[in-house]
Parts: structure tokens; C-alpha cells; sequence
């Protein structure tokens, strides 16, 4: 499995953990992406087969919109609910 480690998170804690792990991992900088848009990152990725590690959703709303998919962002849905 190959993974693309995205801008705003650590290339060498991230990238450097994967590849300890046996991995294939880099970081959108190796691949002239730093200040790319998330849209061509995605499509970077689509291309390469890599899977992205974002730090945020915006990655998975793009692959839901574009591919009229349903995302569950398992994070937000096993938290808790607040105290009454």
C-alpha cells in the first residue's frame, strides 16, 4: 500500500512511522504538491494509487461528491455525547 502523507501533517513523523512500519509513504512535497489545492492532491493520488493521510475531511467530502458516495467520519460518530 502506498500513502501520501498531506501538507499539514508531519513528513518526517508521519512519512518516517509508515516506513518503519514497512510502508511505502511520502509527503506531498516530494511530489511538488506543498502548496497545491486539495483537489490536485486527490487527483495525484487517484493517479498514483496512493491513499492520502489528511488531517482533516476535506478529501473525503471530494470523493463523496464526485462519486455520489456516503462517508462516515467514524471519529465524530463514536464520540460521545456531551453531558446534560
Amino acid at each position: 500500500m502506498r500513502f501520501l502523507v498531506d501538507a499539514n501533517l508531519s513528513l518526517r513523523v508521519t512519512a518516517a512511522w509508515l516506513c518503519d512500519g514497512g510502508y511505502e509513504a511520502s509527503h506531498v512535497q516530494d511530489h511538488g504538491l506543498l502548496n497545491a489545492g486539495d483537489e490536485k492532491i486527490l487527483r495525484h493520488a487517484l493517479d498514483t494509487g496512493h491513499v492520502i493521510i489528511p488531517a482533516d475531511s476535506n478529501f473525503a467530502t471530494m470523493l463523496a461528491y464526485w462519486y455520489d458516495l456516503t462517508i462516515v467520519d467514524l471519529a465524530t460518530f463514536c464520540r460521545p455525547p456531551p453531558p446534560h
